[in-house]
């Protein structure tokens, strides 16, 4: 974190430009689309289980469960370049769980252990699989106005077997968590405040949105910088975050 931290402020320094903190790139945000004749995001929680099959088609993967009575198809874009490739062909369980957040909560799971989740700060699914305080905001990691807000940008905090650690937007490390080992990747990390003119429209801004995925992994692989694909807008939360 702090070697990144270095790098953008020698950039800044050296270019002469008016950036007074390095800002770290944010991702993209993860797209969850499903498809079923009984398939509803605003339900509370969505749950499929049966044989799956999993395509990567236009820079997502594609998820058929073909779950009874209905089957049900989820399509998850990827920040964090996952691969789901090797589970196809799996009984595999699919939870999504709808919230006031702009991105649900993601569980893939087989009938021995969970696969692969993705989700954020205040994700029951999240914290039923790793306990309420796995993960936690982590120190600022610099800010700007924009938009009328004061953006604040923070790494993330995970707890793993061996000790904290702290990642920002675009890490992907694995680390051992209760004794497996997962590839953990931070989408987005950010809060806002409103210093604009005039009162807030309730509801209308970004928001706050801390975001990341992981995927179990059998063995372990070397740490990567992940960057926002050209053209892609950063993951934004929205009402709530």
């Amino acid at each position: 974190m702090m070697v990144r931290f270095l790098m953008h402020l020698s950039i800044c320094l050296a270019l002469f430009s008016a950036c007074s903190e390095p800002v770290p790139e944010q991702l993209e945000g993860r797209i969850t689309l499903l498809e079923g004749n009984d398939v509803n995001l605003g339900d509370d929680l969505i749950k499929r289980t049966g044989i799956a099959t999993i395509e990567f088609v236009n820079d997502a993967w594609v998820v058929d469960i073909a779950s009874s009575p209905e089957p049900c198809t989820a399509t998850l874009h990827s920040p964090g370049k996952v691969d789901l490739s090797r589970f196809s062909g799996d009984e595999l369980t699919l939870t999504v769980s709808s919230s006031w957040r702009s991105y649900p909560a993601v569980v893939l799971s087989n009938a021995s252990q969970v696969i692969y989740v993705a989700g954020g700060l205040f994700d029951a699914l999240i914290t039923d699989q790793f306990g309420p305080d796995f993960v936690d905001w982590g120190e600022a990691a610099g800010s700007e106005n924009k938009d009328g807000y004061r953006w604040t940008y923070h790494a993330v905090q995970f707890q793993t077997d061996a000790g904290q650690i702290e990642l920002l937007p675009g890490d992907a490390q694995v680390h051992e968590i209760d004794g497996q080992l997962w590839r953990i990747v931070v989408v987005t990390a950010y809060q806002t405040e409103w210093v604009g003119v005039g009162p807030q429209v309730s509801c209308g801004g970004p928001g706050i949105l801390l975001d990341f995925e992981m995927e179990l992994m059998e063995a372990a692989i070397d740490d990567e910088l992940l960057t926002r694909p050209e053209g892609l807008e950063p993951a934004i939360g929205g009402c709530g975050g």
